[in-house]
């Protein structure tokens, strides 16, 4: 792939619509994930819609994708804020705000990442006036 097939790839992701459809997408995931607590518990629907890739739905006996979940959605953020940092931004003294805000959203992003992909939950119930290790 040419270094300008690459930098027009790069601009398409890093446009700002599809930046603002992830941020929507992040939004109503967090609505309905909220709301989905009320019913399935909490660690139930921080699995179904934060720490898969899809949103599934079930149409007969089949298991259809109905949309992206957290996980597609933080992937491809991430992408395009990349893409945006690389073909869009201009690197002067001036703009460092704009790349340091752009840098520590991609970091917390993929931090998220990390932690949804690595991290254990569990509990330790500890009765009143008992002590465990």
């Amino acid at each position: 792939m040419s270094l300008e097939k690459l930098r027009r790839l790069a601009l398409k992701l890093g446009s700002i619509e599809l930046i603002l459809i992830c941020l929507g997408l992040a939004m109503l995931l967090t609505v309905f994930g909220t709301l989905a607590q009320v019913d399935i518990g909490t660690f139930a629907a921080q699995k179904k819609f934060f720490n898969s890739w899809w949103l599934w739905s079930r149409v007969a006996d089949h298991r259809l994708p109905l949309a992206p979940a957290g996980l597609t959605v933080g992937l491809l953020w991430t992408l395009c804020l990349a893409a945006t940092l690389a073909a869009r931004f201009k690197y002067f003294l001036n703009n460092r705000g704009l790349l340091l805000s752009h840098s520590g959203l991609i970091l917390l992003l993929f931090g998220q990442f990390l932690t949804q992909r690595l991290a254990r939950e569990s509990q330790m119930p500890i009765s009143i006036g008992q002590t465990l290790n």
